[in-house]
């Protein structure tokens, strides 16, 4: 990372005049470099070395943004730097995928040196006068006890830059719990202007009362007492501040301890040693071949994902998050966040011992803030059994069986509020389980004293309401079945009369009559599957509706397996929730509005949502909804599958403090890909009803069952 912003500063593309400033120099009025990030070569020079056709192997590079604010003409821009280490070859040329027409300098992602002018400027001027009230009404003050937080997204175009600001209580210790506890207090600012010098706070909103100017705002909260309808406040603001202090943190000591519950729980651990074994960044077990990745922006990635010497997948990994709020309040009333903006691959460590085994292997991955940042443990591997669901299980004069066992690839992913844990899990018989969830503290605002619940969710704590909202995650999926000549075969499980159902997949011309109906049918409905190839971009997106059950299949046609069925992947997307969503958000978070989209993989089409499309959800760039506009085939082709998982979130008092974690998931499935069950190249057990065992048996560990010793410090945490 530093070896490629080292080059930039020193070889600036022609265009930009001014220099790169660092360290403390940087702020809105210079050029700064605001992320660098991995950038991946194209596909096609990829397989190509990977496969042994070519003995090329693509060049490192790097993707850098950068911030022009101090040009003339301020804008964004994004270069490829390459090849690294930096040479005399290196160049910085433009992203293939980077809109045309340039990024809007107000369409930016909010970022450190905005927000220092910010709280050095208007915030500071909005609590100078607010923490006279602040201070008497809720018991604290900015920025000792208060903190303000910004929203998106920030107007209609990307001309506009409206930075809606909640103020709410910063909890000693914690970072994030402060979404626990917004004060019915916020304000606006316009920072459209180019120059920050013409931003202004234009709206302030105090207990419901909306004031035009700072000086209304003092003015009227002196003409009225504490507790009026004008300066709603605690009754007791000392009581107040020590209850969510208290409320932030999960542990209750004083309540009673559960039966056993000061004894130590189940662990894993491995009675020969770990059954994988990596190589730099690939993984190997049971036959899987996987490579772990990611990219500061989108997160979690897995490449060149191979199963008994076969690529099922070019790539695997995460897109975006999109959360959008409802609420009768003025920031979540008017919220949506895509989260990809703002990095998903921030990492933080996860926490040994906790989120993975201690047992687990580690890989870290550095990431960019105005500096490498490196994390050690941002990915754990390791081998889990699933106890419950044996492979394989028969029952009649024997009992055949083998552990569920999985190769377990799991990353952490912090969101804002949330803290995301995705986990990749590979299983024996070629499968691939992919399921995303999240926990932490639920965004919320004041409740107004009235009822309980309300269109848009519930009061939770003594002044805290959380509002509703969905967590829809997207993935890409570049799936590659012997090949990259694919197709995609839509299964529709049907119920009708005899006659339909074996005239299904006949030609028009062949068609069977009631008196062609075999006399062996009792009865004349029956349940049958429906093929359909699909044949273009526009008819291959797929929406889950329980009474019309799908499944998907990416094969390829050209072959066949022993019994003459095309070989293939099935595609399995647990169905969740709905899909609901105000027009102001379809557009930039289009990859949200379907569960399965397909389409031909272009190495221009890289990502599910544009960087920007946040701070411009009425007009954006990156739309996934730009992929489809040409309605490609896509019979015969290289395609990429987009997935997206939907939980929508009312959030009750069992959120509060911490919220109920919740997972959604999709598996990847051989379909007629093998002659039989892969799995049988596996020892198990097969025991006979006397308890004779026949058969190879599944492998014991010798001697006493004794974990290998542990150390009892704390494990490390590289996390904030």
């Amino acid at each position: 990372m530093e070896d490629a912003a080292t080059w930039f500063r020193a070889n600036l593309p022609a265009g930009i005049i001014n220099p790169i400033a660092t360290g403390d120099a940087v702020n809105i009025d210079t050029n700064y470099i605001f992320r660098v990030d991995s950038f991946y070569p194209a596909k096609r020079a990829a397989v190509d070395y990977l496969d042994g056709v070519s003995n090329v192997r693509p060049p490192r590079q790097a993707r850098i943004t950068v911030a022009l604010g101090g040009e003339t003409n301020k804008r964004i821009e994004e270069y490829v730097v390459g090849p690294l280490p930096a040479g005399p070859s290196t160049t910085a040329t433009r992203p293939v995928d980077f809109p045309a027409a340039g990024v809007h300098w107000n369409a930016r992602i909010r970022d450190g040196p905005e927000q220092s002018r910010l709280r050095s400027g208007l915030v500071q001027d909005f609590f100078d006068v607010a923490n006279e009230f602040l201070a008497t009404d809720f018991g604290a003050t900015y920025p000792e006890g208060i903190r303000e937080f910004h929203t998106e997204p920030l107007g209609p175009t990307s001309a506009d830059r409206i930075r809606r600001v909640r103020v709410m209580h910063k909890v000693p210790g914690t970072w994030r719990s402060i979404d626990l506890h917004q004060l019915p207090v916020a304000f606006v600012i316009d920072a459209s202007n180019f120059n920050s010098n013409l931003w202004s706070i234009t709206k302030i909103y105090w207990c419901d009362f909306e004031y035009a100017t700072l000086t209304d705002l003092q003015t009227t909260l002196r003409q009225n007492a504490k507790g009026s309808p004008r300066r709603c406040a605690y009754p007791d603001p000392a009581a107040a501040i020590a209850a969510l202090n208290y409320d932030a943190y999960p542990l209750r000591t004083g309540l009673p301890q559960r039966p056993f519950a000061d004894r130590a729980g189940p662990d894993l651990y491995e009675p020969e040693g770990q059954r994988f074994r990596m190589q730099g960044r690939t993984v190997y077990w049971m036959d899987w071949e996987v490579t772990i990745s990611g990219t500061m922006r989108n997160g979690p990635m897995l490449r060149n994902i191979k199963y008994k010497g076969e690529r099922i997948a070019y790539e695997l990994g995460i897109q975006d998050f999109l959360l959008v709020y409802s609420g009768n309040d003025v920031i979540h009333g008017n919220t949506a966040f895509m989260d990809a903006s703002f990095g998903l691959g921030e990492w933080r460590g996860l926490l040994r011992g906790n989120d993975c085994p201690d047992t687990a292997a580690y890989l870290g991955q550095d990431w960019w803030g105005g500096g490498p940042v490196e994390v050690d443990d941002m990915v754990c591997v390791f081998e889990q059994w699933h106890p419950g669901q044996p492979q394989l299980w028969r029952r009649d004069q024997y009992q055949f069986s083998l552990k569920n066992y999985h190769l377990m690839i799991k990353f952490g992913t912090p969101a804002g509020n949330y803290d995301y844990i995705t986990h990749f899990g590979f299983t024996l018989g070629g499968g691939i389980h992919v399921q995303s969830g999240s926990s932490g503290y639920a965004q919320t605002y004041w409740w107004r004293g009235a009822e309980s619940r309300d269109p848009f969710g519930y009061r939770i704590q003594q002044n805290t309401f959380a509002p509703l909202h969905d967590h829809s995650i997207g993935f890409k999926v570049d799936l590659d079945i012997l090949g990259e000549q694919n197709s995609v075969e839509q299964m529709r499980f049907r119920s009708g009369s005899t006659l339909d159902a074996l005239n299904s997949g006949r030609a028009a011309n062949n068609q069977l009559t009631i008196n062609d109906v075999p006399s062996h049918f009792d009865n004349d409905e029956v349940r049958y599957i429906e093929y359909n190839t699909v044949q273009r971009e526009q008819d291959a997106r797929f929406r889950i509706t329980p009474q019309d059950p799908h499944r998907w299949v990416i094969e390829n046609q050209a072959m066949k397996n022993k019994w003459g069925n095309t070989r293939g992947y099935k595609i399995h997307i647990d169905a969740g929730d709905g899909m609901t969503y105000p027009n102001w958000v379809k557009s930039a978070a289009a990859f949200a509005q379907y569960n399965l989209q397909v389409s031909v993989q272009k190495d221009s089409e890289q990502t599910a949502t544009g960087p920007y499309d946040n701070f411009q959800m009425f007009t954006p760039q990156g739309s996934l909804d730009n992929y489809f506009a040409d309605n490609q085939s896509i019979v015969n082709q290289d395609l990429v599958q987009w997935i997206t998982l939907h939980t929508l979130h009312a959030p009750t008092s069992e959120d509060y403090p911490l919220t109920v974690p919740f997972a959604a998931s999709f598996w990847i499935v051989p379909h007629n890909y093998f002659d039989e069950n892969p799995v049988m190249d596996m020892p198990a057990d097969l025991i006979q009803r006397d308890g004779d065992i026949r058969g190879t048996r599944e492998p014991k560990a010798d001697g006493t069952c004794i974990p290998p010793s542990l150390s009892d410090a704390p494990h490390p945490f590289s996390g904030a």
